[in-house]
């Protein structure tokens, strides 16, 4: 096997999507009014590599390649001592 079957950092691309897509939060205010903001987000997406070039993934794929891919990043800060948790 291959490094990049095993180090999620070589095997999947983790990007943001171009679209924008704006979303409303209501939140009660510490003087009990409550506020409406608007948060605008970025869709992030998930590609892997293959021998035939990049795969998109979806759903649960691409929630446990998501996963794999935000845990090797803690690994290595902790490696590190980059990270302060």
């Amino acid at each position: 096997m291959s490094i990049t079957e095993y180090d999620p950092w070589e095997r999947y691309i983790v990007a943001y999507d171009s679209r924008k897509v704006e979303q409303i939060q209501v939140r009660e205010h510490i003087d009990g009014v409550d506020l409406v903001e608007t948060v605008t987000v970025r869709p992030l997406r998930v590609w892997e590599k293959t021998d035939d070039g990049l795969v998109e993934l979806h759903g649960e794929d691409a929630q446990q390649a998501m996963t794999d891919f935000w845990a090797q990043g803690d690994h290595q800060n902790n490696i590190n001592g980059e990270n302060s948790r």
